[in-house]
């Protein structure tokens, strides 16, 4: 089954509220007529150079999209597409060829919307063949719709797509979607597609490692969150007289001394500044680098840089709200700490002291190990009481598995580190995890890697600083933006054939491509359809197609073996449409402040495409009026021109000519370093006539 028109009955921003047709080259052309607000009537001509099977097995069409910057390309990809945001007044018609015979679906998307968005049935227009064909009203748990661009952009969020290069999280930092993308591709790399891929394109981006390394701090951006404040607290001596006022009402002195100690030790905390000097001055981690000195780690022991990054991202994560459940921790505990777990647990007792004193009897007991256990007593002891001191136990509970869930991610992510040093090399300058693409074990350990890392960023996100990051990832080779886009485009179509959900077992996908060509070089475009040609089927042939049966109520085993795949895309580049048959392509003309489609039988639309001249494919469908050279150029030649037939006047009527030697050596360099041979020819015999 093909999409293979779309009728588009108003758009106020793209056509100025004017119908527009769209035909993707299947077996007709299409035309509609709005008869009535209650009737719609198609018409059908037949496309006369339509092929059958012109595609490889597995493509049913490939369409493109073309058209002037501005035209509306991906607002039309986004009607296609039928985004959830997407309310435009459209009819879509597909065909299904059986046998040299049509059965055609119809998806009227035109009427009035109900509140959750729909279209009430009772509104739509009646759609009729003027040919009193019959069709069936289109199923789309059949047809799969994906969209893909190498651009991120966070509109692109509107896209309701499951290809949409991760732009839908709006939330996440280019280092996530970089860090993913290297997950993925390095996935795809070793695929057995792949190699189909590296076979057409000779010279295919791959690496062979990935390298991950502690990210260089500074010290600077971690004094200055909280420069003024004291740990946990911005004003101790408000703590403290807060605590005092406290226990005075409450009669709260069961223990002199004890009360008295605490006291002091409120007084005796630092700030958030003093807490990251005496932690960077430990000897563990204390940088001895001059050159480096304003960097939290000298990037030499990848297992300490990565403790003491997490360690000063844990003390800007000590802040809370003092109440009356409110206890206190020493701090000197965590600088005394005999290791890095150890400083955990002390840091999640501190934690869960200054949310409720009353959660352990001995917080020095409280370990990260005993989970399990922590959660369990979290749960059962605030479901006794609604209440406690006037805090929500809702609340209270909330905040403390927060703490304990995302000390244990830090756990799991530095277990996982620890469990692989072997893998870390060093250099003069760095330590790090050298990762290679090609062994399937190393694969492992950086997914895993990621998925926990992913988890601490989580949970460090409310930390009010520019940066949440402690490790970095790389590859050992530099990729231009070209060849991310090219292995970008097929790791993320592999990546998706890896899913296991319903929308892995449509029987027809459409895939859209926003210029997803963008960046290639022209050798690359070349390959570019032929190659999605020959291996987007071997990608999608690992799906299984299902089909709903309305007796057994269930999606079943569809006799299709393969799903089917139709492509549209966009593209600024004429080595692209050459390959497409006139037919398949859509053209959008700047029509004033809107645009219009060009019409199959319109004298403005480009007759020449498949296998045509390129120059003809730039000047035509690319609608550059005025030649095909550089505006520079243009006007360069133009001004040399409308000198010499100045001076070429001058001569013919006995004219002195006045010029000087700069002027006139101007002219004959600028007529030397032309590259069109005529034009040259001409203007060197003006200027020998001159001169």
């Amino acid at each position: 089954m093909r999409l293979a028109a779309v009728y588009i009955k108003e758009h106020k921003f793209l056509f100025n509220n004017e119908s527009q047709v769209l035909n993707f080259g299947g077996k007709y052309f299409y035309d509609f007529e709005f008869i009535t607000n209650s009737e719609i009537a198609i018409y059908r001509k037949e496309n006369k150079n339509y092929i059958d099977d012109f595609y490889s097995k597995g493509i049913i069409s490939i369409s493109g999209i073309v058209g002037a910057n501005g035209t509306g390309k991906t607002s039309l990809l986004k009607i296609i597409h039928k985004s959830y945001q997407e309310d435009t007044p459209v009819i879509f018609v597909y065909e299904n060829l059986k046998q040299n015979k049509i059965e055609y679906y119809i998806d009227n998307r035109i009427g009035i919307r109900n509140e959750n968005g729909g279209i009430i049935e009772e509104s739509k227009p009646i759609v009729k063949f003027i040919d009193n064909i019959k069709y069936n009203k289109f199923d789309c748990s059949s047809h799969t719709g994906l969209y893909y661009s190498p651009i991120y952009d966070k509109n692109i969020a509107d896209f309701y797509s499951l290809l949409n290069l991760e732009t839908n999280h709006s939330e996440k930092t280019l280092e996530e979607l970089y860090s993913n993308s290297i997950l993925k591709e390095m996935i795809f790399l070793n695929s057995e597609v792949s190699k189909k891929i590296k076979i057409i394109y000779s010279d295919f981006p791959n690496y062979d490692n990935i390298i991950i390394k502690p990210k260089k701090l500074h010290k600077g951006d971690f004094t200055k969150v909280y420069i003024d404040s004291n740990l946990g607290n911005p004003n101790k001596d408000q703590t403290l007289k807060y605590t005092i006022e406290s226990d005075l009402l409450n009669k709260n002195f069961p223990n002199t001394e004890n009360h008295l100690r605490y006291y002091l030790s409120i007084l005796n905390n630092g700030n958030v500044t003093d807490a990251l000097k005496d932690i960077w001055d430990l000897p563990q981690y204390k940088n001895d680098n001059e050159q480096k000195s304003h960097l939290i780690h000298n990037s030499n022991n990848f297992i300490k840089n990565i403790e003491i990054s997490i360690l000063s991202y844990l003390l800007l994560n000590d802040t809370f709200a003092i109440t009356d459940l409110s206890g206190s921790f020493d701090f000197e505990k965590i600088l005394k700490s005999k290791s890095f777990e150890e400083a955990l647990n002390y840091i999640l007792a501190k934690y869960i002291v200054q949310i409720d004193k009353e959660f352990y009897n001995n917080p020095e007991e409280i370990k990260i190990d005993d989970y399990e256990k922590l959660i369990q007593k979290c749960d059962t002891l605030y479901s006794k009481y609604t209440v406690l001191s006037g805090q929500d136990t809702k609340i209270i509970r909330e905040k403390i598995t927060i703490e304990i869930n995302g000390i244990k991610a830090i756990k799991d992510f530095y277990d996982l580190i620890y469990k692989n040093k072997h893998l870390i090399q060093n250099d003069e300058d760095h330590s790090y995890l050298n990762l290679n693409v090609k062994n399937l074990k190393t694969q492992e350990i950086l997914f895993e890697t990621i998925q926990a890392y992913t988890k601490v960023k989580t949970y460090f996100l409310n930390i009010p600083i520019a940066t949440i990051d402690f490790i970095e990832i790389e590859t050992d080779k530099k990729l231009s933006f070209g060849e991310k886009s090219l292995l970008n485009l097929y790791s993320t179509l592999y990546e998706f054939t890896l899913g296991k959900n319903h929308t892995r077992e449509s029987e027809n996908y459409l895939l859209i491509l926003d210029e997803a060509d963008l960046g290639y070089h022209p050798l690359w475009k070349r390959k570019y359809i032929d190659t999605l040609n020959q291996t987007l089927p071997q990608i999608f042939n690992t799906l299984n197609p299902k089909v709903f049966n309305k007796i057994k109520k269930k999606k079943v085993n569809s006799e299709q073996k393969n799903p089917k795949v139709q492509i549209i895309f966009t593209t600024h580049d004429p080595l692209t449409l050459s390959d497409l048959p006139n037919s398949s392509i859509v053209f959008l003309k700047k029509d004033g402040l809107f645009s219009k489609v060009l019409k199959i039988d319109d004298a403005e639309r480009p007759t020449k495409t498949f296998g045509a001249n390129i120059s003809n494919l730039l000047s035509d469908s690319f609608f550059i009026n005025d030649g095909l050279i550089g505006d520079f150029a243009k006007d360069k030649i133009e001004k040399v021109i409308i000198e010499l037939n100045i001076l070429l006047n001058q001569k013919n009527n006995d004219v002195y000519i006045d010029i000087s030697e700069d002027k006139k050596t101007l002219i004959k360099e600028t007529v030397h370093i032309i590259d069109e041979p005529i034009i040259k020819m001409k203007l060197i015999d003006m200027y020998n006539t001159i001169f």
